[in-house]
């Protein structure tokens, strides 16, 4: 999982937030004030494609 104080170091805060702000205005998400870190914790877990769950194939 990329943690916030890792990309904060490689990017600016600034980034963060505008990429931030695009997914939650994008996915319809208005919420209560967050910190930035809790909002980049939301937007890691619910955009990791690791954590989907697998479907299996059937065979036919």
């Amino acid at each position: 999982m990329l943690d916030f104080d890792t990309v904060t170091k490689k990017h600016s805060e600034t980034l963060i937030r505008q990429i931030v702000e695009t997914w939650e205005r994008y996915n319809h998400i208005c919420q209560e004030p967050r910190s930035l870190e809790d909002r980049w914790a939301r937007f890691i877990q619910e955009t990791n494609d690791n954590s989907a769950p697998l479907t299996q194939a059937t065979s036919a």
